[in-house]
Protein backbone atom coordinates (compact mmCIF):
# COMPACT_ATOMS: atom_id res chain seq x y z
CA UNK A 1 0.00 0.00 0.00
CA UNK A 2 1.38 3.39 -0.99
CA UNK A 3 1.87 6.09 1.63
CA UNK A 4 0.34 9.41 0.53
CA UNK A 5 1.83 12.82 1.26
CA UNK A 6 -0.75 15.50 0.49
CA UNK A 7 -2.73 18.35 1.97
CA UNK A 8 -5.79 16.74 3.59
CA UNK A 9 -7.83 19.94 3.74
CA UNK A 10 -7.30 20.58 0.04
CA UNK A 11 -8.19 16.96 -0.78
CA UNK A 12 -11.39 17.16 1.30
CA UNK A 13 -12.34 20.41 -0.44
CA UNK A 14 -11.97 18.84 -3.87
CA UNK A 15 -14.05 15.83 -2.81
CA UNK A 16 -16.85 18.07 -1.49
CA UNK A 17 -16.85 20.19 -4.67
CA UNK A 18 -16.80 17.02 -6.79
CA UNK A 19 -19.79 15.53 -5.00
CA UNK A 20 -21.66 18.85 -5.25
CA UNK A 21 -20.90 18.91 -8.98
CA UNK A 22 -22.36 15.44 -9.39
CA UNK A 23 -25.46 16.69 -7.54
CA UNK A 24 -25.71 19.35 -10.26
CA UNK A 25 -25.85 16.48 -12.75
CA UNK A 26 -28.95 15.11 -11.00
CA UNK A 27 -30.55 18.55 -11.08
CA UNK A 28 -29.82 18.69 -14.81
CA UNK A 29 -31.41 15.30 -15.34
CA UNK A 30 -34.54 16.48 -13.54
CA UNK A 31 -34.62 19.61 -15.70
CA UNK A 32 -34.32 17.48 -18.84
CA UNK A 33 -37.30 15.36 -17.76
CA UNK A 34 -39.26 18.59 -17.21
CA UNK A 35 -38.45 19.64 -20.78
CA UNK A 36 -35.85 22.31 -20.03
CA UNK A 37 -32.96 22.33 -22.49
CA UNK A 38 -30.66 24.00 -19.93
CA UNK A 39 -30.61 20.66 -18.15
CA UNK A 40 -28.18 19.34 -20.77
CA UNK A 41 -25.66 22.05 -19.87
CA UNK A 42 -26.10 21.30 -16.16
CA UNK A 43 -25.47 17.60 -16.77
CA UNK A 44 -22.35 18.25 -18.86
CA UNK A 45 -20.89 20.77 -16.39
CA UNK A 46 -21.73 18.55 -13.43
CA UNK A 47 -20.00 15.56 -15.01
CA UNK A 48 -16.97 17.62 -16.07
CA UNK A 49 -16.43 19.32 -12.70
CA UNK A 50 -17.28 16.15 -10.79
CA UNK A 51 -14.71 14.15 -12.74
CA UNK A 52 -12.02 16.84 -12.50
CA UNK A 53 -12.44 17.33 -8.76
CA UNK A 54 -12.84 13.69 -7.72
CA UNK A 55 -10.46 11.92 -10.08
CA UNK A 56 -7.85 14.52 -11.08
CA UNK A 57 -7.60 17.16 -8.33
CA UNK A 58 -8.42 15.26 -5.10
CA UNK A 59 -5.65 12.63 -5.53
CA UNK A 60 -2.91 15.24 -6.18
CA UNK A 61 0.13 14.54 -4.02
CA UNK A 62 3.19 12.38 -3.63
CA UNK A 63 2.79 8.67 -3.09
CA UNK A 64 5.58 6.49 -1.78
CA UNK A 65 5.95 3.23 -3.63
CA UNK A 66 8.34 0.41 -2.84
CA UNK A 67 11.13 1.60 -5.13
CA UNK A 68 10.45 5.33 -5.32
CA UNK A 69 7.74 7.94 -5.49
CA UNK A 70 4.79 8.74 -7.70
CA UNK A 71 4.10 12.46 -8.14
CA UNK A 72 0.43 12.86 -9.02
CA UNK A 73 -0.50 16.15 -10.66
CA UNK A 74 -3.79 17.29 -12.16
CA UNK A 75 -3.01 16.05 -15.66
CA UNK A 76 0.18 14.04 -15.34
CA UNK A 77 1.81 11.47 -13.10
CA UNK A 78 5.57 11.00 -12.71
CA UNK A 79 7.23 7.88 -11.35
CA UNK A 80 10.68 8.54 -9.92
CA UNK A 81 12.99 5.97 -8.29
CA UNK A 82 14.50 6.97 -4.92
CA UNK A 83 17.97 6.92 -6.50
CA UNK A 84 17.02 9.87 -8.74
CA UNK A 85 15.60 12.06 -5.95
CA UNK A 86 18.00 14.67 -4.52
CA UNK A 87 15.58 16.47 -2.18
CA UNK A 88 12.12 17.86 -1.63
CA UNK A 89 11.61 21.60 -1.22
CA UNK A 90 9.29 24.56 -1.17
CA UNK A 91 9.28 27.68 -3.26
CA UNK A 92 7.16 30.78 -3.01
CA UNK A 93 5.11 31.50 -6.12
CA UNK A 94 2.59 34.19 -6.90
CA UNK A 95 -0.94 32.92 -7.50
CA UNK A 96 -3.29 35.58 -8.79
CA UNK A 97 -6.22 34.29 -6.72
CA UNK A 98 -4.48 34.34 -3.30
CA UNK A 99 -1.12 36.07 -3.46
CA UNK A 100 2.11 34.25 -2.68
CA UNK A 101 1.78 30.56 -1.83
CA UNK A 102 4.28 27.86 -0.97
CA UNK A 103 4.43 25.18 -3.66
CA UNK A 104 6.40 22.00 -3.38
CA UNK A 105 8.88 20.44 -5.74
CA UNK A 106 11.02 17.34 -6.14
CA UNK A 107 14.58 18.12 -7.15
CA UNK A 108 16.15 15.30 -9.15
CA UNK A 109 19.80 14.30 -9.25
CA UNK A 110 20.18 15.82 -12.74
CA UNK A 111 19.12 19.23 -11.34
CA UNK A 112 15.64 19.26 -12.89
CA UNK A 113 12.54 19.81 -10.81
CA UNK A 114 9.07 18.36 -10.76
CA UNK A 115 6.61 20.78 -9.20
CA UNK A 116 3.61 19.43 -7.41
CA UNK A 117 0.34 21.22 -7.43
CA UNK A 118 -1.66 22.30 -4.46
CA UNK A 119 -1.00 23.97 -1.18
CA UNK A 120 2.05 22.49 0.45
CA UNK A 121 3.62 22.86 3.87
CA UNK A 122 7.07 22.58 5.38
CA UNK A 123 5.69 19.79 7.59
CA UNK A 124 4.99 17.58 4.56
CA UNK A 125 8.27 18.52 2.90
CA UNK A 126 10.21 17.71 6.09
CA UNK A 127 8.45 14.33 6.32
CA UNK A 128 9.42 13.53 2.72
CA UNK A 129 13.05 14.58 3.25
CA UNK A 130 13.21 12.45 6.42
CA UNK A 131 11.84 9.46 4.48
CA UNK A 132 14.39 10.08 1.71
CA UNK A 133 17.20 10.06 4.28
CA UNK A 134 15.94 6.76 5.76
CA UNK A 135 15.85 5.22 2.27
CA UNK A 136 19.41 6.37 1.56
CA UNK A 137 20.80 4.97 4.82
CA UNK A 138 18.91 1.68 4.52
CA UNK A 139 21.27 -1.28 4.00
CA UNK A 140 21.00 -2.84 0.55
CA UNK A 141 18.86 -5.95 0.29
CA UNK A 142 20.35 -9.19 -1.01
Amino acid sequence: MAIAYRNRLETATFVIVGVASLALTWVGLIWITLGRRSGVLAVLLGLLFGYMNLFRMAPVGIYETGDGIRVRQWFRTYRVPWSQVRRFGLESKFAWWRGYVELGFVELEDGSRIAFSGMWSSKLTDALNARLERVRTRPPTK
